[in-house]
């Protein structure tokens, strides 16, 4: 049957009106290209807090500490010595 032949092509051929959609832009050629800082690790700190808003304060924290000072922090004072009489 050419007929059947003939609306069967017709069923299966290709939309004209999808085949001239333009294609949506790539979302990654969309995004911008991000920031990269190339820092020193003493700085990184200082780097976050000025991206963020936070004023700098010095740490004192980056002073070197003695071994006992954390239980300096915790420990009670020390005992007076007793006292020796004659």
């Amino acid at each position: 049957c050419v007929l059947c032949a003939v609306r069967m092509a017709e069923r299966l051929s290709v939309n004209k009106a999808s085949s001239k959609k333009s294609k949506k832009p790539n979302a990654a050629a969309a995004r911008p290209v991000p920031k990269v800082y190339n820092i020193h690790p003493a700085g990184f700190r200082l780097l976050v807090q000025e991206l963020t808003g936070n004023s700098f304060e010095p740490a004192t924290e980056l002073q070197p500490k003695t071994p006992n000072s954390r239980l300096q922090k915790f420990a009670p004072p020390p005992l007076d010595p007793p006292e020796i009489t004659p």
